[in-house]
């Protein structure tokens, strides 16, 4: 039987209550299991409490609270929602089949201590929201605030999607930087929170298993060819570079550091292997080869080879032209290393005082001239970070000339005292102040033997030596012989090389030997067909000299040419 009941100004219609079963509305108990009203109204301040089973279509508390110890709270297909905090146990979203449940409007929605289950069902909340664990099935999870789970899973056999927006700032962060992935770049960050690659890794990165290594394909071909891999690994020991196609192209070895190119196993310092015959290894100066090293069956041969000995030039000798015919001077060049040692003094010591009139002098300048555009080309690059296309203009300005004040060369101005000055020779200036510099040389023993060269004007003279290579560099700084601070050039001696010649003993054939000659720095046409001790070369070509001018400088006739020595 139905009973109308009034309590504190709420009107319920009741249906019969189950024995065993309580519900208690602002205050006052009804007896029974089941409570069924479209519409239940809690006064504020006042709470709701069921052990048994409720079921309404709208529940509206104005500031006090649900409280469930036994049964289950069912909306259907209703929203519950609210613009408090929400703590809540179970909450089974299984079978509702619109809206988005819960709606937390400005609250915080608390499931520390027990899961929430939407089975398909999408989830938006506006403030933040915890759970211990959280069941979506294959709904969204929407979220302007913060979500904290232990943890996120899938067993549906699909992704798990997380898109972000395009805004600065819109990252999924984990753990403060561990794992940072950026919306607005797509950048993706580990151990940094402000990752500036597609990639950004702060720390060591191991690669480990079988399968270790760093793969990356060719530039060039990329995205037409993607299976043209490079790729670093180790293996037994050895350090590879590795090519997919090609295979291992250099190994170097952890224990002797020997690098191989094109063998795996290198057992010296240097090991270069090839499968068949050919060049092996080129020589180059800028871009151009010089020379090479070539495999014929068990021959190696040098091409374009020459071979030679170092010399440093004595006190006042001048440096000499390739091809230059040269003698021993029979003076072993004195091995020393050399230091510079410096002396602090006083300024006035170091400097000499100047007029500003001999200090400063007025020099014409060719500057851009802006405001004369002479012409414009527009460039464009591709960016792959933002995969975006760039374009960037140069300009060709005109020139104009300018008027500029400056000090002389050598001349320095010093602030505090208004003077201009020079610092006298041999001393230098530092930034604590002036310096006598010198250079103290110390020989030393054990070190190689080479001699002195210089010109002849001695026909058939047995010292004879070699012909001028060039300079090799302007110290011997850590070399075995000679001066450190002397300039090292070498002396052509062995191979195919160039050599002057002049006509003092006629015209010259291919194959005859040459020898020094009255003129110096040239060879002419050995008389003898025996090579002798003053025998410096072989002529590769032959020399006609009515057909060579007379050089006006010197005031004879020599010609560069080919020979072997």
């Amino acid at each position: 039987m139905k009973r109308l009941a009034i309590l504190f100004g709420l009107l319920i219609t009741l249906l019969p209550v189950a024995a065993g079963a309580t519900l208690t509305v602002n205050g006052v108990e009804v007896v029974g299991g089941t409570f069924t009203t479209p519409d239940i109204g809690v006064a504020t301040g006042t709470s709701l409490d069921a052990s048994g089973a409720v079921s309404a279509g709208n529940l509206t508390i104005n500031s006090g609270s649900i409280t469930d110890t036994s049964g289950a709270i069912s909306f259907g297909n209703e929203t519950l929602s609210t613009t408090g905090d929400g703590s809540f146990g179970t909450v089974d979203l299984t079978d509702v089949t619109d809206g988005n449940i819960p709606s937390m409007a400005s609250g915080a929605g608390g499931f520390e201590d027990s899961p929430l289950s939407t089975d398909g069902t999408d989830l938006t909340s506006t403030g933040s929201m915890t759970a211990d664990g959280f069941d979506a099935g294959d709904a969204n999870i929407t979220n302007v605030g913060n979500i904290a789970l232990d943890s996120i899973s899938s067993d549906s056999g699909g992704a798990i999607a997380v898109t972000l927006g395009s805004d600065s700032g819109d990252d999924f962060n984990i753990d403060s930087g561990g794992f940072v992935y950026e919306g607005d770049n797509n950048r993706v960050g580990i151990g940094t929170a402000s990752p500036v690659a597609m990639l950004d890794v702060a720390g060591t990165v191991y690669s480990t298993g079988v399968a270790a290594s760093v793969t990356f394909t060719d530039r060039a071909n990329y995205p037409t060819d993607i299976n043209d891999k490079w790729g670093w690994y180790a293996d037994g020991g050895i350090a590879k570079l590795y090519h997919s196609t090609i295979g291992t192209t250099i190994a170097v070895n952890n224990t002797s550091g020997n690098v191989g190119i094109g063998t795996t196993a290198p057992g010296n310092p240097l090991a270069v292997n090839r499968s068949g015959d050919g060049v092996i290894v080129d020589f180059e100066s800028a871009d151009t080869v010089e020379g090479n090293v070539s495999i014929a069956g068990n021959t190696t041969s040098y091409n374009a080879f020459v071979g030679s000995h170092y010399t440093q030039l004595q006190e006042g000798q001048s440096e000499l032209p390739v091809g230059a015919v040269v003698v021993s001077t029979g003076e072993i060049i004195p091995c020393s290393v050399s230091k510079q040692k410096y002396t602090k003094v006083k300024p006035l010591d170091a400097v000499n005082i100047i007029d500003k009139a001999d200090a400063v002098e007025i020099v014409n300048v060719e500057v851009e001239d802006k405001d004369n555009i002479l012409s414009q080309e527009s460039t464009y690059s591709f960016d792959s970070e933002t995969s975006e296309e760039k374009e960037a203009i140069t300009y060709t300005y005109g020139t104009k000339t300018v008027h500029k004040k400056r000090l002389k060369d050598g001349v320095y101005f010093h602030p505090k005292t208004r003077q201009f000055y020079t610092i006298k020779p041999g001393y230098i200036k530092k930034d604590d102040g002036f310096y006598l510099e010198k250079t103290v040389s110390k020989l030393k023993p054990n070190k190689e033997y080479f001699v002195y060269v210089d010109t002849t004007t001695t026909a058939s003279d047995k010292s004879v030596y070699g012909v001028m290579l060039g300079k090799m560099s302007d110290d011997a700084k850590g070399m075995s012989f000679g001066k450190d601070t002397d300039p090292v050039y070498l002396i052509a001696q062995v191979g195919l090389f160039k050599i002057r010649v002049t006509d003092t003993n006629g015209n010259i054939e291919n194959g005859d030997y040459l020898e020094t000659s009255t003129r110096a720095m040239e060879a002419q046409k050995q008389t003898s067909g025996a090579k002798l001790n003053s025998t410096i070369a072989k002529a590769m070509i032959d020399v006609d000299w009515s057909t060579v001018d007379t050089d006006p400088d010197l005031g004879y006739k020599w010609k560069l040419i080919p020979c072997t020595f």
